[in-house]
């Protein structure tokens, strides 16, 4: 192997390492992020869903399309506490599926990486 190729090989080396570190860094550092998003979690809000919209909706599903009736204030706020904390397992399952891809990305590209910084170093 001739200088000129050695040190092109070199440069990929040390290129793909820092590309890849760079990856692993930004997964792990995601991973982080959405740990810490599961482990502290804001309390329950009903401020996302509007009142009459709400009230509309417990109707339809209370007394169908056609039919008449009433609900109460407290029905109504119980329905939205119920529909806020759907939304937020539909978010935590979202977070889960999110946290698992990273950590898989890290598990592959730390060992590709350390192929590839150990292959730079051993052509010094």
């Amino acid at each position: 192997m001739t200088e000129k190729q050695k040190a092109a090989m070199k440069v990929y080396y040390y290129v793909a390492s820092f590309v890849l570190l760079m990856f692993v860094l930004f997964y792990a550092s995601n991973l982080v992020s959405q740990l810490s998003g599961i482990l502290v979690q804001p309390p329950l809000s009903p401020i996302r869903i509007n009142y009459e919209d709400a009230k509309t909706q417990l109707l339809w599903e209370k007394y169908g399309p056609n039919g008449s009736g009433s609900v109460t204030r407290e029905e109504v706020e119980e329905f939205i506490l119920r529909r806020e904390q759907e939304y937020r397992k539909s978010a935590l399952r979202h977070t889960y599926s999110i946290m698992a891809r990273n950590a898989i990305y890290v598990v592959i590209m730390f060992p590709v990486y350390m192929y590839h910084w150990k292959a730079a170093l051993s052509l010094e």
